[in-house]
């Protein structure tokens, strides 16, 4: 098997800097990121999670406090953000971190059961940008990209962007992340990329970025597209229903 060493790329883009992985010997420009990647930055948000009734507890030398944290993004103008139901799943208040340093505290939240996706709901003053979702199983070997915030939200801190292909289909990991059918990418991800957007070429929403595995960092777990829409619209509804 041929290891493939990463290095870093950081690319201006407006008023931050994003970070690309790309592998040792290839040649990184800018040229090869599609128009629609950087644009998709400014839906992407860092989101705090607290259960502020919950003790801190280790399993299996994880530690979990009273806070946690996730990434997210705007699939709606009116301030519906996307992320894995772990994220938002026993928390009571969610504080919401956009691009241009702004805190919005969500109001509603949704978890879906027996999925690995979840909504939160904040209020804005004016539309957001926000991607839309791909209802189509992408491609094998299609290329695709994960936004997100791993280790957390600082300030001026870059978004990290990270390139793979679809590298799996039908998986379903023993129903860890849930019993419905998930895709597998070789996108780099790491803990706070949970939430997170997978697009396409096209900035298309493909899937949420839910997971991995210890110790290998380019097998990212995602939950398709088409299953988040579908509980967006139960969620939809339940926002209508208010």
């Amino acid at each position: 098997m041929k290891v493939v060493d990463l290095v870093v790329l950081l690319v201006v883009v407006g008023a931050g800097a994003i970070a690309v992985f790309v592998p040792v010997g290839a040649t990184p420009s800018i040229d090869s990121i599609p128009d629609d990647i950087p644009l998709a930055l400014d839906t992407v948000v860092h989101i705090r999670a607290t259960d502020v009734n919950a003790p801190t507890y280790t399993y299996d030398d994880y530690t979990r406090s009273q806070s946690w944290q996730g990434s997210g993004c705007f699939v709606s103008s009116d301030g519906i953000i996307m992320t894995a139901a772990h994220v938002v799943k026993d928390a009571e208040e969610f504080e919401v971190t956009l691009r241009d340093g702004r805190v919005l505290k969500a109001t509603l939240a949704y978890c879906a059961k027996n999925i690995d996706v979840g909504f939160l709901k904040v209020e804005v003053k004016e539309p957001v940008p926000f991607l839309k979702i791909n209802r189509k199983l992408p491609k094998l070997g299609s290329d695709v990209w994960v936004i997100g915030h791993p280790y957390g939200w600082e300030p001026g801190a870059a978004w990290t962007i990270s390139r793979g292909i679809i590298s799996g289909q039908g998986r379903s990991f023993d129903n860890f992340f849930g019993e419905k059918e998930m895709i597998q990418a070789d996108a780099a991800s790491y803990p706070g990329n949970s939430g997170g957007p997978v697009i396409d070429a096209k900035g298309f929403i493909v899937g949420v970025l839910v997971g991995g595995f210890n110790g290998e960092e380019c097998i990212s777990i995602v939950t398709p597209g088409d299953i988040a829409w579908r509980h967006l619209q139960v969620f939809r509804a339940m926002l209508e229903a208010l």
